[in-house]
């Protein structure tokens, strides 16, 4: 379900939408909000053959473009831009080790992010996906406690 709210949509599955029957709710940012605008406006109204309540079309210009279809279109485009074979759910794994990489330790913003009920699950698909960057973020502390260190030290020897 997509509803637009004070210039901002907000896409929201229902329970039985859902793997687990967690109904999840996102605020859209700016940005895909004002792409959504632009494809209500300019792109969908062309494919449009009478009234339909369908975000994407089909071919009749009426009903619900198939999920295989959305699918295989995705894949293609993504493709086409970045020589990667991707599906719509890939984006998911993408996502999550993405910013688990980014943001090493981070579950519990990827837990909601997923939607998963459980932590363990989050940690038992994902974990280890961002070792190498734990290791560099850690490194990186290291030399940075060390550098204000040898910057603290020098600093009491210069008001002598």
């Amino acid at each position: 379900n997509l509803k637009k709210y004070r210039n901002r949509y907000i896409l929201t599955y229902a329970q039985d939408e859902v793997k687990n029957n967690n109904r999840l709710q996102f605020n859209l940012p700016d940005e895909t909000s004002r792409l959504i605008d632009w494809y209500l406006t300019d792109i969908r109204p062309q494919r449009l053959k009478g009234p339909s309540d369908y975000l994407f079309i089909g071919n009749d210009g009426l009903s619900a473009k198939s999920k295989n279809t959305l699918s295989l279109q995705i894949a293609k485009t993504v493709k086409a831009y970045t020589g990667l074979t991707m599906n719509p759910h890939l984006f998911r794994h993408a996502m999550a080790y993405i910013y688990l990489n980014e943001n090493p330790g981070g579950y519990q913003v990827m837990r909601l992010i997923l939607g998963h009920k459980s932590l363990n699950t989050t940690v038992s698909a994902y974990s280890g996906a961002e070792t190498k960057s734990a290791q560099a973020h850690f490194d990186q502390l290291v030399y940075d406690l060390r550098d204000r260190h040898q910057a603290h030290v020098t600093q009491r020897r210069t008001k002598r």
